[in-house]
């Protein structure tokens, strides 16, 4: 989800979250780009152990929680936190499939999975949820990669053909995936879906025995400003759906390439 340029001119942190999405709702395609850390007062963040730096691809964006990281609470959430963009794997930018524009009759078309519509990001401290007993989810383009209007419309729909398929990819029951954040999408998109109107993270929508899951959303990745990819990939909370308190951490990589990630849990409660 790439965001052309503007300048937002909020002074207070509780207005960044609306001033973001406001930003970015208008195109599946475009890559958050994070609100400039100039426009945040810094008084607003004391006591959180949050800096105000300048750097490229750096700022605020909401994090699908009720509070920074830090605490045990996941969820639907207006928090916001310092993070900057990063690249876990040589994956292209932007995938846009077949590249083919449905009409307003194929838009109203019911898929033959749940899918989840709607802007996606993956904020690494929100860490990896384990997939529940009896789903499946399927993700149609790399972790790290945005997500064209059209491959979501194909995604939304069932029409997935051709090129639709090259980075598809499904975390099945007990394995591990990032745990998304979702954001409102205001754009076109198909008439049976699921979507958002908070930020809202994969552990918050999924419960077992739910089948096919598709995500309709980009995969861009962003750490802690000041991370390396290698370090933000590091002791990753593991989330199980329903649950307030993570399961373990887990160290992940993700693939060149193809964006598949891989993890391995390196403690347990």
């Amino acid at each position: 989800m790439r965001r052309d340029g503007g300048k937002l001119g909020y002074r207070d942190a509780a207005d960044i979250p609306a001033a973001v999405l406001a930003d970015v709702e208008k195109q599946r395609d475009l890559k958050v780009v994070p609100v400039p850390v100039a426009t945040v007062d810094a008084s607003d963040w004391s006591g959180r152990g949050l800096t105000v730096v300048e750097a490229p691809n750096t700022g605020w964006l909401p994090i699908g929680i009720s509070e920074t990281w830090g605490g045990q609470i996941s969820g639907p959430g207006d928090a916001v936190a310092l993070v900057h963009q990063i690249y876990p794997s040589d994956v292209s930018d932007d995938w846009d499939g077949a590249g083919i524009t449905l009409s307003d009759a194929q838009l109203q078309a019911v898929p033959p999975a749940t899918v989840i519509s709607a802007h996606g990001i993956w904020v690494t401290p929100n860490g990896l949820i384990r997939v529940p007993t009896g789903d499946k989810i399927t993700m149609y383009v790399p972790i790290g990669t945005a997500m064209g209007n059209e491959l979501g419309d194909d995604v939304d729909t069932g029409h997935i053909v051709g090129r639709d398929k090259m980075y598809l990819h499904t975390y099945t029951a007990g394995q591990l995936m990032p745990d998304f954040t979702f954001i409102h999408f205001d754009g076109p998109q198909g008439a049976h879906v699921v979507t958002v109107t908070t930020p809202t993270n994969l552990d918050g929508l999924v419960r077992p025995g739910e089948g096919a899951i598709w995500i309709a959303a980009c995969a861009t990745v962003f750490a802690p400003e000041g991370q390396t990819a290698e370090e933000a990939l590091a002791n990753l909370p593991i989330r199980v759906p329903g649950s307030y308190s993570p399961a373990g951490t887990a160290s992940a990589t993700v693939t060149n390439g193809t964006g598949v990630l891989h993890a391995t849990v390196t403690s347990s409660p």
